[in-house]
């Protein structure tokens, strides 16, 4: 039976060191700010072979608990027993990750260059930091080199709060690609729409695509006095046909501003408003405005 359970543990500790690596890479490579990524913990179905013993799955599922309330480190672990948790560490592996370099100017492989615990200098002993209801809160600061241009590290902020594994920040700010269409003029008003709405700040999203479209107006029709104005002459500046077949930046702009006034933040009108922009500017491609 010993020999049964011992096997249970050590693969569900390779499983469960695997499983914060393998959440980690898709936090850097998937995730934006403020985003999360869940650490699975289950019980790989191939090992059901194993559970003859009762004590073999009681003592699983004792491990499930007791690493999930323990510190995590890119260290080593320590003592194996599952009985006793003192002072112990769960090891993970920093992964290899695929990112945007600003250098590079292309998605690039980045190795990791360091990996440390913040909280870990607060105590002389191995003092674990948790919520009134046990869930084990660590923030650590990771850093990745570009293996093309091996220029400056880039550094990524994860906060863990038991199985959950919280992006709370990068430098630098994570890379959004502009579609070709849209203006150089306004580029920086979408894509700081697309991070506001990215990080969880839709609405202060859709201020900035209102702000987009209000600037595109204002700087077709120099002699305007206000947005208003400016987006009214921008609209009689434009073909009939053109007009007839796509939806209208005043409507665009009143819904904005509706959603604004309200204090809205639809996540729905952020994401048809980027169509729509992106369609508008794709179509006066097509009319050679």
């Amino acid at each position: 039976m010993l020999d049964t359970t011992s096997k249970i543990v050590a693969r569900l500790e390779d499983d469960f060191s695997h499983s914060i690596t393998l959440s980690l890479k898709s936090l850097f490579q998937n995730k934006h700010l403020y985003q999360s990524e869940n650490v699975i913990a289950e019980f790989p179905m191939d090992l059901e072979l194993l559970l003859a013993p009762k004590e073999a799955k009681a003592r699983a599922d004792e491990y499930f608990i007791s690493r999930t309330r323990l510190n995590w480190s890119t260290g080593s672990t320590g003592s194996q027993q599952v009985g006793n948790t003192t002072n112990m560490r769960i090891p993970f592996v920093t992964p290899d990750v695929k990112l945007f370099c600003h250098k590079c100017n292309r998605v690039e492989a980045f190795n990791p260059r360091s990996s440390d615990e913040l909280f870990a200098g607060y105590s002389s002993t191995d003092k674990i930091y948790s919520f009134s209801n046990g869930i084990t809160v660590q923030v650590f600061a990771f850093t990745f080199l570009c293996q093309s241009c091996k220029s400056v590290p880039e550094a990524f902020l994860v906060r863990r709060e038991g199985l959950k594994l919280i992006l709370c920040g990068r430098a630098p700010i994570e890379h959004i690609t502009v579609p070709t269409e849209i203006p150089k003029s306004i580029k920086r008003f979408f894509s700081s729409a697309i991070v506001a709405h990215q990080s969880g700040q839709t609405l202060a999203g859709i201020f900035l695509l209102r702000t987009l479209i209000e600037q595109w107006a204002v700087s077709q029709t120099h002699d305007s006095k206000s947005a208003d104005e400016a987006l009214e002459m921008y609209i009689q500046s434009l073909p009939i046909d053109f007009k007839d077949r796509f939806k209208s930046f005043r409507t665009i702009y009143g819904e904005l501003s509706i959603d604004i006034h309200n204090a809205t933040g639809s996540p729905e009108l952020f994401s048809s408003t980027i169509g729509s922009i992106i369609e508008h500017f794709e179509a006066r491609k097509l009319f050679k405005i």
